[in-house]
């Protein structure tokens, strides 16, 4: 068995958290629009802290375990959308970081690994999308084990 980095992505992509698109690698736009709902975006550092325990012994038999963290941005509003610009939506898009932790908490099985968590909220605040646009957001981190072998 490979590791099932893909398969996880899009398990990541199929959670439904009202009010949120949930963009996989093979779909980042390259702008974001936020008008109807908030972006979850994959980061250009998408994959860091890969580690991998040999639980076994025997070469390409051997079993082991494969630890990594996919990394998001959350496009919440543009920046400006409102009177006041980002601090009016900060209570929204606070409860939709609770809402996408809830769902990834939620999930019992996944295809592709074997558990999931939220591990991080970093950088919140005014974030930028690749076109260089302004939104109001943050950057999410998950931590995924697998089982290989």
């Amino acid at each position: 068995m490979a590791i099932a980095l893909a398969t996880v992505a899009n398990s990541i992509q199929s959670l439904t958290v009202t009010g949120l698109t949930i963009y996989d690698v093979d779909n980042i736009p390259a702008a974001v629009d936020t008008r109807e709902k908030a972006a979850l975006v994959p980061l250009p550092d998408y994959i860091t802290g890969m580690s991998v325990v040999r639980d076994s012994y025997g070469a390409a038999a051997a079993k082991m375990t494969i630890t990594y963290t996919l990394n998001y941005r959350l496009f919440f509003k543009n920046a400006g959308a409102g009177r006041a610009g980002v601090i009016e939506y900060y209570d929204g898009m606070i409860d939709m970081v609770a809402a996408i932790w809830d769902a990834i908490l939620a999930i019992v099985t996944f295809t592709g690994g074997i558990d999931m968590m939220p591990t991080g909220v970093a950088g919140i605040g005014v974030v930028m999308d690749a076109a260089n646009n302004q939104f109001l957001g943050c950057d999410l981190s998950f931590k995924v084990e697998e089982f290989i072998n």
